[in-house]
């Protein structure tokens, strides 16, 4: 019996680590579905450190990163899975511990940003390979492609906006780098934190649940405090060079903190459609189109920011239970 004891973790976590490797090749290889299933990569290593603890988990890791790299190459493995790996650790962590919702979401998403930063530097520095780089070549080599089998359909016009479009789409990623990495990384967090919600009560694992989105309360006040420099810099670089070499920093911290207003903005609006009894799928597709809209979308940015002043939902004078 002790021996099975000790042999058991060794041999799940084995099991663990190749359902973790399978379930990313999928996600590589296989259409379409690959991208739902890129949310399911970190569970089994959630599982695990849940059952058996950070040891037994770190093991399984190290194996997974190898058998990964070995399938994919160094740059390719890193890159899909490094900021995983991390997830997993992170939130098999935070639900080992019985935290909160919120507090297992923010280590999760520290550690997924953490990663993803680290990994996108750790390539560009020691493999010398830009992802970011790539998939700008690869969208530039596609659109080419695309308008040598279609251009004969296409008008000049045609052709000439789509050239365009690739050119601004990639001149953004290279500008907002970073905003793109810390946003998909609390985005890639999200999804996984909710998939796990999903996942783990269905092998007898508890897990803190989010509150409703027409909950949901950002911290405001650092967020604004970033924001309002970010905003300070932008505008007064023209007048003071000396503030030009804080200009990219800055421009992708006012986007992230843009993005977190409107998110804010967009619960906001989502509580009072609720309040109002709107059908709730008419609710999700009202939200997104606040969103996709950019004047829609602008307000809701500021109907977020002026939450913090006004509380327009009343949850800080009465917090839900």
């Amino acid at each position: 019996m002790a021996s099975d004891s000790r042999t058991r973790p060794l041999i799940e976590g084995a099991l663990m680590a190749a359902l973790t490797v399978a379930i990313t090749l999928f996600s590589v290889y296989a259409p379409i579905i690959g991208l739902v299933t890129l949310f399911f990569v970190p569970i089994p290593l959630i599982i695990l450190q849940v059952r058996h603890g950070l040891r037994i988990t770190l093991v399984a890791v190290v194996a997974t990163a190898l058998l990964t790299i070995a399938f994919m190459g160094l740059a390719n493995g890193l890159l899909i899975g490094g900021g995983l790996w991390l997830m997993a650790l992170s939130y098999g962590f935070a639900v080992r511990r019985k935290l909160g919702a919120l507090a297992s979401y923010a280590i999760t998403a520290a550690a997924t940003t953490v990663g993803a930063v680290a990994t996108w530097a750790g390539t560009l520095l020691i493999m010398g390979e830009d992802s970011v780089a790539q998939a700008g070549a690869s969208l530039t080599e596609a659109i080419k492609e695309f308008i040598r089998v279609n251009g004969a359909r296409l008008t000049p016009d045609q052709i000439d906006l789509l050239q365009r479009q690739t050119s601004v789409a990639t001149d953004w990623a290279h500008k907002y780098v970073l905003a793109m990495l810390i946003g998909s990384a609390l985005f890639m967090a999200l999804i996984v934190y909710l998939a796990a919600g999903w996942v783990l009560p269905r092998v007898g694992i508890t897990v803190p649940r989010f509150p409703p989105f027409a909950r949901w309360q950002l911290p405001l006040m650092p967020i604004l405090l970033v924001w309002a420099v970010g905003l300070i810099v932008l505008s007064g670089a023209g007048r003071f060079p000396q503030l030009a070499r804080f200009v990219p920093v800055a421009s992708n911290l006012y986007s992230l903190c843009t993005i977190a207003f409107i998110i804010e903005g967009l619960a906001v609006a989502y509580f009072f459609l609720t309040a109002v009894k709107v059908p709730p799928v008419l609710r999700v597709v009202l939200v997104l189109l606040l969103m996709i809209n950019m004047v829609t979308a602008r307000l809701a940015m500021w109907f977020g920011i002026f939450d913090y002043l006004f509380d327009y939902r009343r949850l800080r004078a009465k917090p839900a239970n």
